[in-house]
């Protein structure tokens, strides 16, 4: 509820009036497995040269600290972080910035969706889901909120 509230707080522009925040969450878009497949293979010449040349190892140690600083750069350049908001008349999809995944982004939502969209069903650590033409990842973390928003969508159809 307190996540609920902190993004909330930031949504008033982006709302019609009368609309009310029913769930939001924090998502990501962009890819996913670069940065760690980037950490695996900076992980193994660093186990290598520290076995096979024990004086080098410093050596290794210098490849592991260089991939991981690039996969820390992939990540904050290619993984777009998301807000999904889901109101009463509607599913907003906006962006935020890097470091702050709870402040919109822009003065524009990405998409405003009809709320008879469903968003999942997302399993898995980190679930996917299709929104708005962008696959985005949910934190097992918010699948609360994701699966009250189609719960309210499928006790509205009914």
């Amino acid at each position: 509820m307190a996540l609920r509230a902190r993004i909330t707080g930031h949504l008033a522009p982006f709302l019609v009036p009368g609309e009310r925040v029913q769930q939001a969450f924090p998502a990501q878009a962009g890819p996913s497995f670069a940065p760690g497949l980037l950490m695996i293979l900076g992980s193994l010449p660093t186990l290598l040269v520290g076995h096979l040349f024990p004086d080098l190892y410093f050596l290794g140690f210098g490849v592991l600290v260089v991939c991981y600083a690039a996969a820390l750069v992939i990540l904050l350049v290619s993984v777009e972080n998301r807000i999904v908001a889901v109101t009463d008349q509607g599913i907003l999809v906006l962006a935020a910035g890097p470091f702050s995944p709870f402040t919109p982004k822009w003065q524009a939502p990405l998409a405003r969706l009809p709320r008879q969209t469903a968003l999942g069903p997302v399993r898995g650590l980190w679930g996917t889901s299709r929104l708005a033409g962008e696959k985005l990842r949910v934190s097992i973390v918010y699948r609360g909120e994701v699966a009250a928003a189609n719960a309210a969508v499928a006790e509205a159809m009914v």
